[in-house]
């Protein structure tokens, strides 16, 4: 009865390890095929690349190091923000994201594989108007999906969404 005890256990401890595409975690949809001018040419993906309503914990604590008070209060009625598709996607190696904001705001970049584990972060960057920037993926194995999330914020909203990039060598 003892083994039996502890078989429930182990196995009820096993079910919370962290994974993606679960119950409380995000399902990885697929990517938005872009050439490398940002044009989008094959599936798109209408998740991503947009502004999320939701996140669930587990995204809201990617940014939990960073001093985010206003990480719940969505800018929908703020001045004017857009953000690119990332291109090229898939990648081998760098992929690039264009934002323009007629406010200054600061930005935030966090990338996960599936399991939720961070690849890599960009800490705080500040822009106004137009802005590119690129990020080395080099170092993600071939033929792997990743998620971008993203944070931007002013002094009282949030712009906050995420996008996949698929990486093809």
């Amino acid at each position: 009865m003892r083994i039996i005890h502890i078989f429930l256990i182990v196995t009820l401890l096993s079910a919370c390890v962290k994974s993606g595409d679960g119950p409380n975690y995000p399902i990885f949809t697929g990517f938005t095929n872009t050439y490398f001018d940002g044009s989008i040419i094959g599936y798109e993906d209408l998740t991503d690349w947009t502004l999320d309503d939701f996140w669930f914990p587990c995204e809201k604590n990617l940014f939990s190091n960073y001093n985010i008070t206003n990480l719940d209060n969505n800018c929908d009625s703020q001045p004017m923000f857009y953000i690119s598709h990332a291109y090229p996607n898939p990648s081998s190696d760098v992929v690039c994201i264009n934002m323009t904001s007629e406010q200054a705001l600061s930005s935030y970049f966090v990338f996960v594989n599936r399991s939720f584990n961070v690849i890599n972060e960009i800490e705080n960057f500040q822009f106004v108007g137009e802005y590119t920037k690129c990020f080395d993926l080099s170092s993600v194995p071939n033929n792997s999906l990743i998620r971008c999330y993203y944070i931007f914020s002013s002094d009282n909203c949030t712009y906050k969404g995420h996008g996949d990039i698929k990486i093809k060598r």
